[in-house]
């Protein structure tokens, strides 16, 4: 009977029959009186037991099955076989017992040629597709959930309910069976104003009266009454009060406000760009004519941008590189100011300018300056500079000018007039807001605020996935960062996450990339390993390595980037330690699927 355990209303009806027939088998002769082996064997306990999982205990159930998933608890096919009995409101059996051959991913149907109540085909939801679509399919096993402790076999009756158990119990879940899940299914559907008819094709249940044995309603028909009552009145008199009408002109004064708010928040950005570049300006100046002044010294000039350096960043935060001090000194280099503001002739600026007299001078965004210094040609850079401040353009429509060559192409345009008018005319994506303009990378460095950054929510849920994955692998990976920002030449980029590896003693750089792997993507992973290693490496550790992972649909990617290791026995010896390539990709791919699985489960459930 304790191969029975996972059903007790089945093994309770077996043992009863047992028990009865040697109670015959007394009276009638063929045993002594009062030796029933069967009389003091207790039955188990059936009669009250709960046949629905409730909203709560789903809600567990599904989050422990998150983490078996995650963590690797139990084998694949136990948490598998949960969920699809869950979207097909099968049978136990129907369930185990499932074949590859049943199955029309093409058709997103899933047909059982034989079952408890005869033939019966059902549609396959979103979820299940996902499920079948990327679940293992061991060579030569005909079985969707294969049997982990019988080869060749499906997954036993007992396996599953085993595997539900204690599933149930590490989730804190009140016990039911397995035949709970369509109970549940039942429930819903009858709940959800579904027809019992189109219900009943989905249990496959042959008879009205039996579907309904399966749904759960209230018991108490009064208490539900007074129950709605209750709400309707609750209802009543929560409710809040109408809105009173607008006052006479209330339209009018709204937009000058706001108006006014964005029209003081487009100055306020404007005027810390001018007092910004024009700090810039003067720590350059100030740079050059140090180095003017000290240049008989042999490598001056190094010496004090890496002091500086290293003295500012400590005390005013970021934005002090030895990189952006030396686009501070081009700066100055290319825009000398030969001219007071007062308008009195000078050769060159002799002593430190007033910020804000410097500041009225610099009338366009930090970054646009930095944007026309990657412009080597003098009368090209003078042009682009007149034109942004003829026609305000962005620095995204500057961008995208100095991008497309416009200079050039005016300079061949035999109707210069219309070129120069055409380009004044801004594109949609050339608008910043004024919002996004105190959120530009260099107003953030120069005001030491934090940098805030948003991206989509898969990408962020799945970096953070990995990222447990990788630190919970036990390789010796340590959490560095997530986001990390760096400039090469104009232009910002982020790593997703940096770790460091204890063993390897290198910085270990991951990228994610939500599509198909790109040369592109190869070569930028790269360009960061090499930006790493000279300015985030310490001396005495291995150079960085890449890892790139690709959450592309359908098809999950990890590689490592060791090409620009200086030995292959290094290489070699990286491989050696860092986890399996294929490993990471099964568990990129897996993750990413239990998300959108997440999601579209989570947005099927808000539809009203």
């Amino acid at each position: 009977m304790k191969k029975m355990a996972h059903k007790p209303a089945e093994a309770n009806r077996a043992f009863s029959v047992m028990r009865k027939m040697f109670n015959l088998a007394e009276v009638w002769g063929h045993r002594p009186d009062g030796t029933n082996p069967c009389r003091h064997v207790p039955m188990y306990p059936n009669g009250k037991a709960t046949h629905l999982i409730s909203d709560e205990d789903m809600g567990k159930l599904f989050r422990r099955l998150e983490h078996i998933e995650a963590e690797g608890l139990e084998n694949y096919v136990i948490p598998l076989a949960i969920r699809l009995q869950f979207e097909f409101a099968g049978r136990r059996s129907e369930i185990v017992t499932l074949q590859w051959d049943w199955v029309d991913l093409d058709n997103r149907r899933v047909i059982w040629p034989d079952s408890k109540t005869g033939g019966m085909s059902k549609p396959m939801s979103e979820v299940a597709y996902r499920l079948l679509a990327t679940a293992p399919r061991p060579e030569g096993i005909p079985y969707v959930l294969p049997s982990p402790s019988h080869p060749g076999k499906h997954l036993t009756t007992g396996e599953y309910y085993n595997g539900w158990s204690r599933a149930l119990k590490a989730a804190g879940a009140t016990h039911v069976g397995t035949h709970g899940i369509r109970h549940r299914s039942a429930t819903d559907i009858a709940n959800s104003g579904i027809p019992v008819k189109v219900g009943m094709a989905l249990t496959a249940h042959k008879t009205v009266a039996m579907f309904m044995r399966y749904v759960h309603t209230e018991d108490d028909p009064v208490r539900k009454a007074a129950e709605l009552v209750a709400n309707r009145r609750k209802t009543i008199t929560e409710a809040q009060p109408a809105p009173a009408a607008l006052p006479a002109g209330y339209a009018g004064i709204h937009s000058g406000i706001v108006d006014l708010l964005d029209a003081a928040r487009q100055a306020a950005a404007r005027s810390v760009n001018a007092l910004m570049t024009a700090s810039y300006w003067e720590i350059g100046r100030r740079i050059v004519e140090a180095e003017q002044q000290g240049k008989r010294r042999a490598g001056y000039g190094e010496q004090l941008m890496e002091r500086l350096s290293s003295d500012l960043t400590r005390q005013f935060g970021r934005g002090f590189s030895r990189q952006n001090l030396q686009q501070m000194r081009s700066f100055f280099l290319t825009r000398p100011i030969r001219q007071t503001v007062s308008g009195k002739s000078s050769p060159k600026p002799m002593r430190p300018w007033r910020l804000d007299e410097l500041a009225q001078v610099f009338t366009l965004p930090w970054s646009a300056y930095v944007r026309l210094l990657s412009v080597k040609d003098e009368h090209a850079r003078q042009f682009y500079e007149a034109e942004a401040l003829r026609g305000g353009w962005s620095v995204r429509q500057l961008d995208r000018q100095i991008g497309s060559q416009f200079y050039e192409r005016t300079a061949l345009s035999k109707n210069k007039a219309a070129m120069l008018a055409k380009g004044a005319v801004a594109k949609p994506e050339d608008s910043v807001a004024p919002g996004d303009a105190i959120k530009d990378p260099y107003v953030l460095e120069f005001l030491d605020l934090k940098d805030e950054y948003s991206e989509s929510d898969l990408e962020d849920a799945l970096i953070r996935r990995l990222e447990d994955f990788l630190l919970e692998l036990g390789e010796g990976f340590t959490f560095i960062g997530r986001q990390r920002r760096l400039r090469i030449d104009q232009t910002w980029y982020r790593v997703d996450l940096l770790l460091f590896h204890r063993r390897l003693r290198c910085l270990v750089i991951v990228d994610l990339k939500l599509g198909s792997l790109s040369h592109a993507d190869v070569g930028q992973m790269h360009m960061y390993c090499n930006y790493a290693k000279e300015h985030w490496a310490y001396p005495e550790e291995n150079p960085p390595v890449g890892l790139i992972l690709c959450a592309d649909k359908g098809h999950a990617l990890a590689r490592y980037a060791l090409e620009g290791l200086p030995t292959k026995v290094m290489a070699a010896n990286y491989r050696m330690v860092l986890p399996d390539a294929e490993l990471l990709q099964q568990k990129l791919e897996s993750t990413r699927l239990l998300l959108e699985s997440r999601a579209a489960l989570s947005h099927k459930e808000r539809k009203p």
